[in-house]
């Protein structure tokens, strides 16, 4: 299958660097990606066993409702003798808490996970208005199916009206715990559907990392191989400068780039479509 990777005027250095940004989530355009909904299906027998396992599940609680001079230790060591007694009290600040968790969990993730996005259509008027310097770039095709120590292979994006559900009290060590965990990068919501996205994971860990910028922040990459672009699609706006880059460079590796194809989006004469013009 070949993936399709939208790109601006920096179009340029994919080809010339041969390498693809690995995106942390929190960096992204949408606020909710890898953001659960926790199902507040709270019982006294979950939180006194929580309490048992996991006492600084508590901590955001005991934060809302400690009492002067009252420590953390004390807390969880009355806590499964108070649940009883004061579950009503306990059930509204722990389902706050839950809100808390699922909110930061996009921050959570982001230290250690990214990840490298692609579609499966070139044609994409928005993809190519969002991501391609509003058609003034290019969207370059390729084999990725081998690239980078990946955390996973290439999936496609679901797209949902609701945000993924999540059992708050099922354990990440768990097998389906831990793929429940894994799917909030693979869901999104419905009004991101045109993108027609896949996308494979990484830990940022065992990319590259590329040199900071002005403002001292670094990117993390993956490596690809002149054998691996495919494709070249030149927007319909796109700039004489740009183009003359692209053709630069696939003319100072001619062997290595002769399996290439170009095309170039043209504007359909009656239809509010793109259509590819081999060039």
């Amino acid at each position: 299958m070949v993936y399709y990777k939208y790109a601006g005027k920096l179009g340029i250095k994919i080809i010339q660097d041969l390498r693809l940004k690995v995106t942390p989530p929190n960096e992204f355009n949408d606020p909710f990606e890898a953001t659960p909904r926790s199902r507040f299906t709270l019982t006294l027998s979950d939180m006194v066993n929580r309490a048992k396992t996991d006492p600084n599940y508590y901590r955001g609680v005991f934060d809302a409702l400690k009492k002067n001079g009252q420590t953390f230790e004390n807390f969880i060591a009355e806590l499964t003798k108070m649940l009883p007694v004061q579950f009503m009290r306990f059930a509204p600040a722990m389902r706050e808490e839950l809100v808390k968790r699922d909110m930061k969990s996009i921050n959570d993730v982001s230290e250690y996970f990214g990840l490298l996005c692609v579609s499966k259509t070139a044609k994409s008027i928005p993809m190519w208005s969002h991501y391609a310097d509003s058609h003034r770039g290019i969207v370059i095709g390729l084999n990725l199916q081998n690239i980078g120590r990946a955390f996973g292979p290439f999936r496609e994006v679901k797209y949902h009206t609701f945000r993924k559900t999540m059992n708050p009290w099922q354990p990440l060590t768990s097998s389906e715990g831990f793929r429940n965990r894994l799917d909030l990068f693979f869901v999104k919501s419905k009004d991101w559907i045109y993108e027609q996205e896949y996308r494979r994971m990484f830990q940022l860990k065992k990319t590259i990392r590329g040199r900071p910028n002005k403002n001292g922040k670094s990117h993390s990459f993956v490596a690809i191989k002149r054998s691996d672009i495919l494709e070249i699609i030149f927007g319909c706006g796109i700039k004489s400068t740009l183009e003359k880059q692209v053709r630069a460079e696939l003319n100072r590796h001619p062997n290595a780039f002769r399996h290439v194809k170009l095309f170039r989006c043209k504007r359909h004469d009656t239809e509010f479509e793109l259509e590819l013009i081999k060039t």
